[in-house]
Order: structure tokens, then sequence, then C-alpha cells
């Protein structure tokens, strides 16, 4: 058993304080040059990825990634003592008998670290089959760590690559949300635009008419009704085609259904039926005034487009 003390004094003095090895802001701080050791040639940045490349590899294959990291550390210990210390631990043990359970734990389980002081680096334990390589930059021992790595069949990604793997996911999950953030907006838009268009059949008209002025409510999560607060059992064909243009194009901007929590259109309704001359074909026409408000929410945001319109609606003779 060793204390922080005694190792501490085979390390730099520029070198980040022992008991504050895991302070990432101290590695930049103190001018640590770090990468991950790992048994994959990028770094995975989504979920995704993991289940993709580490989750469905083959028990046979891990075994393998394991076998790696033991002969990398059995090639330090050749020639450097290794002292570990379980996370939270205030000493360290010198590592005498290298063992595979060592090594799960220090490239699949984050449960400890590695202090090597005679190459002044420290092996910070990690997951999904790697470990974080902590050094000077200036340190002359990290070439030949480099070049034991490769001998062993594993990777060294460089702080650049992290990085820079690290921004272009961001940059994919800011683009990503901003084009979703516009299309549940404009979809906001359609809502308004079927309601008034040319998809209101003249049964639709009818029905309306029926309910007379008022408010009209349209879900098309629920695919209900209602007209002035109270569910109404009427058949709406302008529902069931703006619901199923939804859900097309949420599939299609692959937008998780699941994230809408609301998503409906509010119709104030104001009906006229219009005078017509006496010899005309033109039976009826009936002018349908809407205020409308579509709404779209999901756990961040609501969306929404107000509109007012004026349509008239001919009825001829045939």
């Amino acid at each position: 058993m060793v204390q922080y003390n005694e190792i501490e004094k085979c390390y730099s003095p520029t070198f980040i304080p022992l008991p504050n090895i895991g302070d990432r802001e101290m590695w930049i701080e103190n001018n640590i040059d770090y990468g991950r050791c790992s048994a994959f040639s990028k770094f995975f940045t989504t979920y995704e990825e993991v289940v993709e490349n580490i989750d469905n590899e083959s028990d046979e294959n891990k075994e393998i990634f394991r076998n790696r990291f033991y002969n990398l550390l059995l090639d330090i210990k050749k020639g450097h003592k290794i002292y570990w210390r379980k996370r939270r631990m205030s000493f360290l043990n010198e590592l005498i008998d290298l063992e595979k359970e060592l090594i799960v734990s220090l490239v699949e389980k984050c449960e400890i670290d590695l202090f090597i002081p005679d190459i002044q680096m420290v092996f910070i334990g990690h997951d999904d089959f790697g470990f974080i390589v902590l050094s000077e930059t200036s340190n002359p021992f990290l070439k030949d760590l480099e070049l034991l790595i490769a001998n062993n069949q594993l990777y060294l990604l460089k702080l650049s690559e992290i990085v820079t793997a690290l921004k272009s996911q961001q940059s994919k999950k800011e683009g990503n949300s901003n084009l979703r953030r516009k299309r549940l907006k404009h979809y906001t838009d359609v809502f308004c635009d079927m309601f008034t268009g040319w998809r209101l059949s003249n049964e639709d008209i009818e029905t309306l008419q029926n309910f007379g002025n008022g408010k009209l409510l349209l879900d098309f999560l629920t695919k209900k009704i209602y007209f002035n607060d109270n569910e109404a059992n009427v058949n709406l064909y302008i529902l069931s085609e703006i619901s199923a243009w939804f859900e097309k194009n949420l599939q299609k901007e692959n937008i998780d259904f699941q994230q809408i929590r609301k998503a409906y259109l509010i119709v104030n309704l104001n009906l006229v039926n219009c005078a017509t001359k006496p010899k005309s074909r033109t039976k009826k026409i009936i002018q349908v005034n809407v205020d409308m408000t579509a709404i779209i929410k999901t756990d961040i945001k609501e969306y929404r487009t107000d509109k007012q319109t004026k349509n008239e609606y001919h009825y001829v003779q045939r």
C-alpha cells in the first residue's frame, strides 16, 4: 500500500496533483495532453454508435480486446512499475500480478486508475473498451507508448480527434434540432392552410353548417373533434386528411411521434349564407369566416400559427 504523496514525488512538479487526477479542468490548466487508448479506431459519440460497434460485438471478439489490453500492460510492466487505485481511495497498490479482472475494471467498468511514475503517465479507467491516457505534452515517452499501443492492435485517439468527433456530433445535433424546430413551426402553418384549402370537402362544409357559429377543435393525436368544448360525434374528412399528412411528414423528417405532446387546430367559425341571383345556377353560397390557431407542443417548446381567412363556397346546380 502506497500513499499519494510518495508517488507524487516521482512526478514532475507541474503535473496534476494526484488526488485531483480526475478533474478534467485541471488537465487543461496544467498543460496535460490526453487521449483515449481504445480497441476501436474512432471515438463513438452517440448511444446508437456504441450499440452498433460495441454491444453487438461477439463475446469472442470482446475477449480478444481484453487480451490486447492485457498484453499492452504486460509490455509496460516489463520495464516500469505500475500502481493502481480504486476510485475515491486515498492510497495506491503496486501491480504485482496482472489479472483479467483488472483489465475489465480499467477498460469496461471505470473502476480503477493506473499510475506509472517512471514514464510520467496516468491511465484513467474508462468504458467501452478503452482508457484515458494523461501525460504532459513534452513527455518523450509518448512516442514509445504510441508504438506499444499500435503493436498490440489498439488505437490512441488524440485529443484533437476526440474534440473533432464531439464537435461534429454537436453540430449535427444542433443542425437536426434547428431543422426540426423549423419543420414543426411549418406544420402549424400547413394545418391552417389545409383546413381552408381545396381539401375541405362539400360534406365537411355541410357539417360545419350544422354546427353553426362557434369554436371547433380538431385534435390530430386523438383524432377527436370538439365543438364549443364538447366532443362531437361526427365525421370530418379534413381531420383524417391533416392527421395522415402530419404523421407522414413526421416520419419523413425522422421526428419521433412520441415527442409530440399536443397537435391541434382551433377554428372560430362564422358562417354566413349569402344571397344568389334569381336566374343563377348557383343555388347557395356559404361564406366561411375563420379565425384559426394551430398548435404543436413538445416537451421543450410550443409552436404556433395564427391565421384569419374568408372563403366562399358555391353550390351549383348541374
